[in-house]
């Protein structure tokens, strides 16, 4: 007869957690790219006071800026933390850069989250934002997209009509730029980077129960949408004012 013990050593844990914003630029978030500055206190408030917490901003751009973290103003870091910053400076300086973006005119006012998503994960880029101390290798990662309509390399549901694009800039912007660009390959770029680490999809969208104009280019989110279900994320409503509400989830 033989006994066997097996022991097992404890588990590292790490509080440490990336937060991205990946930001439709379009003028017509203006108002939203405010609110949803203002409610990051509702996001910092629901973090437990041990986690080490930062914030990095991206465009969705096609471009130089894709796949690249965003600063409005070159005194400022590209990350941000509690560490570093009050919580008035984080809110005040992640509302600046929602809403203070670049712009972009290839996809339609800089509509290419998914894109500049998939680029940041190119050798280069992130080389870069490793050097800005983002995408940490013992952090986990939360992706939360911005946007009022879908992404530009988004794929209909059978049966759904997309809006009309006036400035007639998506559909060659699709065919440039999405051809192997889906919410599943983009998935799977960030489960690739992370590796075991966690990681959380999320999106500050329409779906299919928000209560949105019917004016303007205002649409569901599809794209961000589907990546976030497959991800098990959350998606939180633009139009309801929940935003506070879902960022506290």
């Amino acid at each position: 007869c033989y006994s066997e013990m097996q022991l097992q050593p404890d588990a590292e844990i790490t509080k440490k957690i990336d937060v991205l914003f990946v930001v439709d630029t379009s003028g017509s978030l203006v108002e939203e790219r405010d609110e949803i500055g203002d409610g990051v206190d509702a996001l910092l408030g629901a973090l437990p006071a041990d986690v080490d917490a930062q914030f990095g901003v991206m465009l969705a751009h096609v471009g130089s800026r894709s796949g690249r973290l965003y600063r409005r103003y070159s005194d400022k870091p590209y990350v941000l933390n509690a560490a570093n910053h009050s919580s008035e400076e984080l809110r005040t300086i992640l509302r600046d850069r929602m809403r203070l973006v670049a712009t972009e005119n290839e996809t339609d006012g800089g509509e290419a989250g998914l894109y500049s998503l998939n680029e940041a994960f190119s050798e280069a880029n992130l080389l870069e934002s490793v050097g800005h101390g983002f995408f940490r290798e013992d952090a986990a990662l939360a992706v939360v997209f911005v946007a009022d309509e879908n992404d530009i390399c988004a794929r209909y549901p059978q049966g759904v009509v997309p809006v009309v694009d006036p400035n007639n800039k998506e559909i060659p912007a699709f065919n440039r730029y999405c051809a192997n660009i889906t919410p599943e390959s983009v998935l799977a770029q960030v489960r690739a980077h992370q590796g075991e680490r966690p990681s959380v999809v999320a999106g500050i969208i329409y779906h299919e129960q928000s209560d949105f104009p019917a004016v303007g280019e205002n649409e569901i989110g599809y794209g961000y949408l589907e990546m976030i279900r497959m991800a098990n994320g959350v998606a939180i409503d633009l139009a309801g004012n929940h935003i506070h509400q879902g960022l506290d989830q």
